[in-house]
């Protein structure tokens, strides 16, 4: 669980602006809320690159696996809950991306374009994506996008964490709570 004890992993990366809340890091929050790994990407140039994570001790070595930035054009991407906020909001990507064969990362990856299509309409209708050891063997992933105060995509908020202790439904509330309180900051922040 995540409590004062808990680690904190900072990117090299820049911090957008609206990152900084007035209270508690946003993702101090959501693992708080969740008990898993939370963690913050800005949409920067080609990647998402992760600017905030906060994680239980008992999960440091979990998120010293993980590779940041994360590129629009890698063959994982597409495999990742991060990857598939971002194609379903930019179906441009997605039609670059299809041009290729899907890469099997594990035995759970979807391959089909079809299925991974009807993938990202759901998360589209609504506005979380899931994946279930489809990047990582024994980890599974959800997330969600942040917008700004024009609903234009500037980051994605997710919550990653064992496959057999993270249920979906149990952490879209907490996802989506946590996505409209950074909204609410945005919005009533001047940038």
């Amino acid at each position: 669980m995540c409590s004062a004890r808990a680690c904190w992993s900072w990117a090299c990366a820049p911090r957008p602006s609206w990152t900084c809340a007035r209270r508690r890091p946003p993702t101090s929050r959501t693992c708080s809320r969740t008990g898993e790994i939370a963690w913050l990407g800005a949409l920067s140039g080609s990647a998402i690159t992760l600017v905030d994570s906060a994680y239980g001790a008992n999960r440091a070595a979990d998120v010293r696996r993980r590779g940041w930035p994360m590129d629009r054009y890698s063959p994982a991407f597409q495999a990742t809950a991060g990857g598939r906020v971002l194609l379903a909001n930019e179906p441009g990507l997605l039609e670059r991306l299809r041009a290729r064969p899907v890469r099997a990362l594990t035995r759970h990856t979807t391959t089909s374009w079809t299925r991974l299509t009807a993938t990202l309409e759901s998360v589209r209708d609504t506005g979380i994506a899931t994946e279930h050891q489809e990047c990582t063997l024994g980890f599974s992933c959800m997330a969600t996008g942040l917008r700004d105060q024009n609903s234009n995509l500037i980051g994605i908020l997710g919550v990653t964490g064992h496959t057999i202790t993270l249920s979906s439904q149990r952490l879209v509330q907490p996802l989506r709570n946590a996505a409209r309180d950074i909204t609410r900051t945005l919005t009533d922040t001047p940038m």
